[in-house]
């Protein structure tokens, strides 16, 4: 992938087990009445809802310790984002993939179909489903930062979201999501700053030949919902 060259993926691989459900789940799912509902999202998922991913490759700087540049092909300063304390992950980056992933709209239809019926727990279900659809997806964006970075002969850092990572704050994503055009992928950013389709999300993995892990680590020991997310 050149600098600045800002590429779709369509159709991204993901796949995860009904076991993987199960335990994202908990203690609910041994309930013998709800292996149906299980069984159903989890169907649903695997057969009709497909990742589509716009991801483009920018230089990066950290300044002022808090605060990270992206750069264009002239290596003229295009975004400033407010990543706070953690920018230190990305002392070590040259360059930064930066992604937005969706799964679409038609998730969202499906569950607001669901709720209108009054059928909240297939929806609960199928919401942690997609989430865990979310998870593997971003995974297969990963692969694309650690083949980038292996073809460089170069290791990569975290992942990190804004709005995830403690001190980057979510109004950022309208930052990443302009820089990519996120709108071909039929992303938008809504006044509250959160995505439509709600089960999209925004990345940035640094690169450089200073890192040394070949694989793209989690950044859920910074993340704000490292409590409560049931996709780690």
């Amino acid at each position: 992938m050149k600098i600045n060259t800002i590429k779709v993926f369509e159709n991204l691989r993901f796949h995860f087990e009904l076991q993987d459900l199960i335990k994202a789940i908990g203690k609910i799912a041994r309930v013998e009445s709800l292996k149906q509902e299980i069984c159903w999202s989890y169907e649903v998922i695997e057969k009709h809802i497909q990742a589509v991913a716009v991801v483009g490759l920018f230089p990066i700087a950290v300044i002022d310790q808090h605060k990270a540049v992206i750069y264009g092909n002239d290596f003229e300063q295009i975004v400033t984002l407010n990543i706070g304390a953690e920018a230190e992950l990305l002392f070590q980056a040259r360059l930064a993939q930066i992604s937005v992933l969706t799964l679409g709209s038609e998730i969202d239809s499906l569950r607001k179909r669901i709720q209108a019926n009054r059928m909240n727990l297939r929806s609960y279900i199928l919401d942690i489903a997609s989430v865990l659809a979310l998870k593997y997806s971003g995974q297969a964006v990963n692969r694309i930062a650690e083949k980038e970075a292996d073809r460089r002969g170069w290791g990569v850092g975290y992942r990190m979201s804004p709005g995830s990572l403690n001190g980057w704050p979510l109004t950022d994503q309208g930052r990443l999501c302009e820089l990519l055009h996120a709108e071909t992928i039929g992303v938008h950013l809504k006044p509250s700053a959160m995505l439509s389709p709600l089960k999209s999300v925004t990345a940035l993995i640094g690169m450089g030949p200073d890192y040394s892990s070949k694989n793209v680590k989690s950044a859920c020991k910074w993340c704000r919902r490292k409590m409560d997310c049931v996709s780690c």
